[in-house]
């Protein structure tokens, strides 16, 4: 539809927002519909469609916020590492002539396949978040694009938020996004009216709404109905509700409804999130919490819907499908396909005029209702099937689908920790080309081809969209580190289909997992190959060849979930065998610009651009690189890579001289210990990596055939491979996992994990080599470095710390913090760092501490009696343990997964002046201290950490809730560290 209210009555948008502490959002969906195969002879006779309980009478409008930052040209590999991308991917739809200004980060080409491939989720549009200023300014090209596209049934929905500039200055520039929408053909509209959705609104109070909505009434008359999203106050009633034994207490019940009234009585009408907006904590995955919504949240919103006196108001609904954050350590589970199965279903209960996703294609926090390459197109199916129901349509496959194939979405983690149970999911979506049940069955298999679980047989009936699921602790089979799955299905007619090949293999790590991901495989979206190898070979080369019956976008090498190469790399980038790659970046939380260059010796070098395509600050000339930012360093690493021939990499020098920064790095320390750093004032940092992953994604292959021949770069002792290929159309197919396995003693330890399946630890007994045993080298000729002995994606940094998700990303420095970084020393004839107690630390990479048993080691030599924190596993958010010493004596606190606070006081001290070796133990059961061999006081504590985190020595967050005394920076000397996953 374009521009009014629905066949049903009148609607009004939806956003989902992010939640208040945590951000959450989740966005919506895309396919292109194409797939190859049998066609029905003639179209099957649309029949009316037999409506679910679920189904409303009238049906909501349905959107989903896209943002344009988030394109289907623009690399996500390097800069923070994401965990899935578009699957639609295509550098060609990147800037074109007549686009906006560099910066913005959206094209009309991108923006285009967005409208095309959202209307084949049967999507009544799109929405845009005007939040402030300068994103509404931005988005007015979002309103531009739709109206050069000019698509048909399709509609434009715009947000606002709760913006705290002052009222007049909100009125001034949302008049305008009023104004560019009522002269939009598609803006989503109300009975006749601009819908405009909210994100967090009640982020500022209801008299500021009512003098904002007052300010724009006078600017652009009685034109637009606006929504207040209310999102502040689910997170504390859940916190009441589970409080008081998971049901909602009077007062906070009265409390949230009069929160939610006052906004429904200043606004046109109020949204409500569901159901990601809070998650249960038994499990690391977090899921929704059913009793909740069902006996809480729905029942006050039906109340209110069924008011009187709101009888003209709207009513929307917020919806994701996930929050999976690893850089945050926040997740909230897909739990594969059910938490949108149960959201969409629940939210209807309310008879919504409007629901809004969120979020289309929020790639860092995978949101993705957009088809990306882990989720495939399944979001497509499942919302494409709803929204027929909706609409009072008979569901139908997609164009192109192979009707032979059943229309069933596999689901499950591809990773996941000891511990944790392993769920596989088997989804049916009903299309009306098949009648009668499926029976599907499961079997899992080891490395070696073993059976390690053979699962009964499950039914499945065609004309439902329902599942069957598998589930199996982990902890029942500790040997098994690689799981494949085989999926055998019978159709109600025709013969049973063996789905073996071409499935992602489940890796199962000890004590470890950064990747909550579901990876979601439609049986018809799966490549039918025509050739498929991938080996490694005596050599440590890794070659692959891939072929079938329809174009190739990508076909790419992964360690684990990381791209390491992508067929067509070498067009841009020099061969492995002949040159290696190195990453410079630089960080910081200055507020100062960043000026000056960086000039390669002793070595010939070709300079590559960063592949972000968007604004770049590097020019080279000569043996130089200049460097200089208009803004200044912060955040997420900014940087360039140098390709240098691999007979000179070891001479290679950077002599760095900046206005914050000066100083030298050998290349060949980068080669010794896979990273190399320098850290200067105001905690800027510039760091130096031999880069073997993917730089960036190459262009599409566009041909049905692609091979490679190239050099394994292991980066962990056990690396496991995989080949994964991705049409034009966006099938997917992935090879059998390729592992190099580290030399093992045949020794067995002991581990204490925690079962999610029975609530308790466990015992496990596993090969020594798979539990972390990290140590970190003291070696001044590694600089701003702490090499982990065990592999580089341990290494420590001195200092810095601000990327996303990292310790001080949103946290200060201590107030007169001039250096962050440790200086090296030595003391008593030890190599070691020495910290100034003022802003002095040393990080570690998230999951180095890990959420499960530990033995931390360390040995010091303080020089303060003063109070002071010597460790903390908190990144942005919270983690679990933090260390101090109070007047000596070694105290601590650790945050559970309810987020309670643990007093641990050992009793047990180390002397000012002097070394200590220091040993904290945790088996989930004891909290217990050493010092220099004698044990302190044990202390009683059955607790699991919060959220996973990197950790720092010597400082600390400004969590002043859980740091009482505001203890000051580690003051003295550090000449060994270590972390244990476990327990000897």
């Amino acid at each position: 539809m374009t521009g009014n209210a629905n066949e049903h009555g009148s609607v009004f948008a939806i956003t989902l927002k992010k939640l208040v502490t945590l951000a959450l959002a989740v966005a919506a969906l895309a396919l292109l519909p194409l797939a190859c195969g049998e066609q029905p002879e003639t179209a099957p006779e649309k029949k009316q469609a037999v409506r679910p309980a679920w189904a409303p009478d009238k049906r909501p409008l349905v959107f989903s916020r896209s943002q344009t930052k988030y394109n289907y040209y623009k690399n996500y590999l390097n800069n923070r590492t994401w965990l899935d991308r578009p699957l639609l991917f295509d550098r060609a739809l990147g800037p074109q002539p007549g686009d906006p200004a560099p910066g913005y980060g959206g094209t009309f080409a991108s923006f285009r396949q967005d409208i095309d491939t959202a209307k084949t989720y049967g999507l009544d549009g799109l929405a845009v978040l005007l939040g402030y200023k300068r994103m509404a300014e931005n988005g007015f090209a979002t309103i531009d694009f739709t109206k050069q596209a000019a698509p048909e049934n399709f509609s434009l929905l715009i947000e606002f938020s709760g913006d705290k500039s002052p009222a007049e200055d909100v009125v001034a520039y949302q008049a305008e996004s009023i104004r560019r929408q009522l002269a939009c053909p598609d803006a989503a509209r109300l009975d006749g009216k601009i819908a405009i959705t909210s994100y967090v609104a009640d982020g500022i109070p209801p008299e500021k709404w009512r003098e904002i909505l007052a300010g724009l009434r006078r600017e652009v008359g009685d034109s637009f109905v606006f929504l207040a999203d209310v999102a502040c106050p689910w997170v504390s009633a859940f916190d009441a509700f589970c409080k008081n034994n998971r049901v909602m207490p009077e007062d906070k019940a009265r409390e949230v409804e009069a929160s939610v009234r006052s906004y429904l009585e200043t606004a046109d009408g109020v949204m409500f999130n569901m159901p990601t907006v809070v998650s249960d904590d038994e499990r690391y995955d977090r899921r929704p919490p059913r009793d909740f919504f069902e006996n809480f949240v729905i029942p006050l919103f039906l109340k209110l819907r069924n008011d009187p006196a709101y009888a003209k108001k709207y009513f929307g609904v917020k919806l994701g499908l996930a929050y999976i954050n690893h850089m945050s350590g926040v997740t909230k589970s897909e739990a594969c396909t059910k938490t949108l199965r149960y959201g969409f279903e629940t939210a209807l209960r309310v008879r919504p005029d409007v629901m809004q996703l969120a979020e289309w294609n929020e790639v860092n926090e995978n949101t993705c209702f957009m088809p990306t390459v882990a989720k495939s197109f399944s979001t497509q199916r499942i919302l494409k099937y709803y929204m027929h129901v909706l609409r009072n349509e008979a569901p139908a496959p997609n164009p192109g689908d192979d009707i032979s194939l059943p229309n069933l979405i596999l689901s499950y983690r591809p990773y996941l920790r000891l511990g944790e149970p392993l769920e596989v999911e088997v989804l049916n979506i009903p299309d009306g080309t098949a009648a009668g049940e499926f029976s599907v069955g499961l079997e899992l298999l080891d490395e070696n081809g073993r059976t390690v679980k053979q699962f009964p047989g499950m039914k499945l009936p065609a004309a439902e969209l329902k599942d069957v699921t598998w589930s199996l602790p982990t902890e029942n089979f500790p040997d098994a580190e690689i799981l494949r799955p085989v999926l055998t299905v019978k159709p109600p007619r025709g013969k049973t289909l063996r789905y073996a090949e071409g499935l992602q293999a489940m890796r199962i790590h000890t004590t470890w997992n950064i990747d909550y991901l579901c990876v979601k495989q439609p049986l018809r979206d799966l490549i039918q190959p025509q050739q498929a190898e991938f080996a490694s070979t005596a050599e440590h080369r890794l070659r692959g060849a891939f072929a079938c019956g329809e174009n190739l976008a990508a076909l790419e090498v992964l360690e684990d979930d990381g791209e390491i190469y992508g067929a067509g790399r070498e067009n841009e980038y020099p061969s492995l065998d002949t040159h290696t790659l190195f990453r410079v970046y630089y960080q910081g939380k200055s507020g100062k610009p960043f000026t000056g260059k960086v000039t390669i010796k002793n070595t010939s070098f070709k300079f590559l651009p960063p592949p972000d395509r968007g604004l770049t600050f590097h020019s080279c000339k000569g043996d130089s690189v200049s460097v200089n930012f208009k803004a200044s360093v912060v955040g997420p690493p900014v940087g360039f890579f140098l390709a240098v021939p691999k007979a000179e990499a070891a001479q290679g020098e950077l002599d760095i001289d900046f206005n914050l920064l000066k100083g030298n790095i050998a290349l060949k320390t980068a080669l010794d210990y896979g990273m190399a750093a320098l850290t200067g004032e105001d905690g800027i940092s510039l760091v130096v990596q031999p880069w073997t992953w993917l730089p960036d994604i190459p262009a599409r292959i566009n041909a049905p055939k692609a091979e490679f021949d190239i050099p394994a770069a292991l980066h962990e002792a056990d690396a496991v491979y995989h080949m994964r290929a991705v049409t034009v159309a966006g099938k997917t197919w992935r090879s059998a996992p390729v592992i190099h396995r580290a030399p093992r003693s045949g020794q067995t330890t002991k581990l204490t994990v925690f079962s999610e399946t029975r609530q308790q630890p466990v015992d496990i007994v596993v090969a020594k080599e798979r539990v972390p045993d990290l140590t970190w080298d003291f070696n001044p000729a590694a600089g701003g470095v702490l090499p982990c002995r065990n592999s580089p994606r341990w290494n420590g940094q001195l200092g810095g710390a601000v990327q996303y998700g990292e310790t001080f990303h949103s946290r200060a420095y201590p107030e007169g913090t001039v250096i962050t970084a440790p200086a090296w020393a030595t003391e008593d004839g030890f190599p070691c760092l020495k910290f100034d107690g003022r802003g002095n630390f040393a990080h570690f990479p998230t999951e180095a501490f890990p959420r499960g048993s530990f033995t931390l080691s360390f040995e010091i030599k303080p020089t303060s009696e003063e109070n002071q924190v010597l460790f903390t596993h908190h990144g942005s958010l919270i983690g679990s343990l933090s260390l101090f010493l109070n007047k000596g004596a070694i105290t601590g606190t650790f945050v559970d997964t309810k987020v309670k606070l643990h007093r641990l006081d050992p009793r047990i001290s180390v002397k000012t002046g002097e070394w200590s070796k220091v040993e904290v133990i945790y088996d989930y059961r004891a909290f217990r201290v050493k010092v220099n061999g004698r044990e302190g006081t044990s202390v009683p504590l059955s607790a699991r950490a919060l959220y996973m985190a990197p950790c720092v020595f010597g400082g600390r967050p400004g969590y002043e809730e859980f740091f009482p005394g505001a203890p000051r920076f580690f003051q003295g000397y550090l000449k060994a560290f270590g972390i244990a996953h476990g327990v000897e």
